[in-house]
């Protein structure tokens, strides 16, 4: 009986255009340092964060703060917050009128662009946000006791003034472009904040589109600019 021959399989040398093992590591590591200041950076975004978080993320806060990574995930999960919407009224001289709102997944699409649309509602709102905090505690009464207030102190006037500005500055090129988009006169933007219900509402019958669950800001009225 013939015996058979064993198949030996020669060592072969890497092929051409492969990385090196040296250049396999350090990608390796470059990339899981990625995802750590990804995951801590969701995790200490979101208050109370942990002592033991903040402390792992401190050497790698220069590159979370260089590449953007400062999002909490808040919107999606576990417990999503409001929504911010943009709302306009757009008007003719010949007294026709027409609303919309952005975002809009109707209209927005691909998915992407109506994302686009979201994050300029939402980074809006939280300008106008940081505004309005200024604004009240530069109009609140100087407490009688200001060592044991736990008010936001009184912020310097210019600093109101800058962060109003901001927010006019959007208001306006907002405006402009959907007065150019859409050949109307005039427009009046609006800040909507729609909550999302809680669980007990959801019971009660309460549903996501309730008009009950939409507060709005009146963010001004902007007329076509005339060449």
């Amino acid at each position: 009986m013939a015996k058979s021959k064993l198949n030996v399989v020669e060592p072969q040398s890497p092929a051409a255009g492969t990385w090196p093992a040296w250049a396999r590591i350090v990608v390796s590591l470059l990339i899981a340092l990625h995802l750590a200041a990804v995951i801590l950076a969701a995790g200490t975004i979101i208050p109370p964060p942990s002592e033991l978080l903040m402390t792992l993320s401190a050497p790698l806060r220069f590159y979370i703060n260089a590449v953007d990574l400062n999002h909490g995930y808040r919107f999606f999960a576990p417990d999503p917050g409001p929504s911010h919407l943009i709302r306009y009224h757009l008007e003719w001289t010949d007294g026709h009128k027409r609303d919309g709102v952005f975002p809009n997944l109707a209209e927005e699409r691909p998915r992407l662009l109506y994302h686009r649309y979201f994050m300029l509602s939402e980074h809006f709102y939280t300008d106008y946000g940081y505004w309005y905090m200024l604004n009240e505690a530069s109009t609140r009464p100087e407490p009688v006791d200001k060592q044991h207030t736990e008010d936001m102190p009184r912020p310097p006037a210019d600093v109101v003034r800058h962060a109003k500005a901001i927010i006019d500055a959007f208001c306006k090129s907002y405006a402009d472009e959907l007065l150019r988009r859409s050949g109307a006169d005039r427009v009046r933007l609006e800040l909507v904040e729609h909550r999302v219900p809680t669980s007990q509402e959801v019971l009660d019958g309460r549903r996501l589109y309730d008009r009950s669950l939409y507060d709005s800001d009146d963010l001004g009225t902007f007329l076509r600019e005339k060449p």
